[in-house]
Parts: structure tokens; sequence; C-alpha cells
């Protein structure tokens, strides 16, 4: 970690918003979510979503889109370090940053094929009880239908398409802020500051947090009593991350 002394020059003082990548990630979550389903929809007896991801291993198909997204946001975060011992400190654990922001990133996927199994898990179990509960919203399921037809409905390759291109964009955003979160620890800087695009399309509860910073580990907390450790946070509530935009900006 950098000196204390250091965290005084330890980056400029302005943070470029993250660029807006997340088609870059379609084709690798497209895959997962579509062999998921797939998979799911061809089993008489369906698996738990953790068991199929496994079978499957989603993980490893992810991680290095995912690390590619991590690398560009720790260059850009390296650019405008100013410390040398703050770059030493970053080029050092660049590893271990990339692979934390990779597991944040598949944490936000996991979280999305567990809602797509689980409906298809209820699908099969409630039969023609099931009503319609997955994203994109719009969609609507007829709950006296077959279950043979609304599981082709599920995992219609256009409606998989369209979540993939949600997932990857809410996907990129968590693993950026990741990456500055975690970067942040490694190189000794001690807070990070909430940033919004400050338009009419920001939430309210984030529009409250702009400008907002707070000490490294200690969560942001919406006006709902949401904690949220950054822009996109797996842990939080998905009512805080979806269609954010915000991102994060770490402090010396």
């Amino acid at each position: 970690m950098a000196g204390t002394g250091d965290r005084l020059s330890a980056m400029s003082s302005s943070t470029p918003e993250p660029p807006n990548g997340g088609s870059a990630l379609v084709p690798a979550i497209l895959s997962v979510l579509a062999g998921l389903t797939a998979y799911a929809a061809g089993k008489q007896a369906v698996q738990s979503w953790e068991q199929i991801m496994q079978e499957l291993q989603i993980g490893p198909k992810l991680a290095g889109a995912l690390a590619a997204v991590a690398q560009k946001a720790l260059q850009q975060i390296l650019s405008r370090t100013t410390s040398t011992a703050a770059r030493a400190a970053l080029v050092a654990n660049m590893q271990q940053v990339v692979d934390t922001a990779v597991s944040e990133g598949t944490q936000v996927v996991a979280q999305a094929a567990r809602a797509i199994v689980e409906d298809l898990i209820e699908i099969r179990h409630a039969g023609k009880q099931w009503t319609e509960k997955v994203s994109p919203a719009g969609d609507k399921f007829d709950a006296h239908e077959d279950p043979s037809k609304l599981i082709k409905t599920a995992v219609d390759p256009t409606r998989m398409r369209d979540t993939a291109q949600d997932l990857s964009r809410r996907t990129h955003q968590a693993v950026w802020s990741a990456a500055e979160f975690h970067a942040a620890g490694e190189a000794g800087w001690p807070r990070v500051e909430w940033r919004s695009k400050r338009d009419a399309k920001v939430r309210s509860s984030h529009a409250i947090l702009d400008g907002q910073s707070t000490d490294l580990g200690t969560p942001f907390i919406t006006y709902a009593g949401n904690e949220i450790r950054f822009p996109g946070d797996p842990l939080a509530p998905i009512e805080e991350t979806a269609n954010c935009r915000c991102w994060l900006q770490a402090h010396h």
C-alpha cells in the first residue's frame, strides 16, 4: 500500500466517467444465458441454478471478457495516478484487483442466471399457475398457457439477446466500479466519492448521493436505507443497480 504522505498527490482532481462498453460483453453473456436456459428448459427435472452454473462452467466462460473490462479500468486509474508509490502498489497488485473485480461482475451475471433458472423451475413445478416474473419489463406470459409454450417464450432468442444487452451494461458498470473500489484499497486511498451523470434519468436516491464521499469500506447509504459499496454493487438490492449509470471516484 502507498504511504500516508503519498496520498496527498495520489490522483488527479477529476475522474472521467467510464466508457459505455457494455456491448463488448454481450457475446459472452448471451452465450452464458443461452446455454443456461437451453439446459434448464430441456431437463425434465431441473436442478438448482447453482448446480447448472457449475456444470456449465459459467465462471470460466465469463472470466476473460470481464477481466478485459477490469484491465481497461485499471489503465485509466493508472493514467491519472500521480504518486509513484501508489502506481507501484497498483501495478504490483493489478492481478488481485482484476480477479476481485471479475468476481464482482460474475456475481451480477449469476444473480440474473438464478432468476431465469428459478422461473423455469417454477414453470415446471407450478404449471399453468405460473405467472411472469422474468425481465425485460413489458413481456407478458399467459398464466393459462401450456407450460411448454411458456418455456419456449422464456428462452426465445430475441428475448435472450435483449436480456443479455441489459445485463451486459449493468455488468460492465459493476466491474468498472469494482476495479476502482478495490484499486483504492491497494493504493491506500482512504475515501471514495459517488458520481452521477446529473441528468433527469438519474434515480432520485443516486442524485442525492452525487458528490458524497465515504471512507473506503464504509458503504454509501441511500435514503431507502440500502447499503451500496459502489455503482452496480452485486450485494445491493436490484432497485439500486438496475439501469444505473453512476460511477466511483477514489480520493487520496
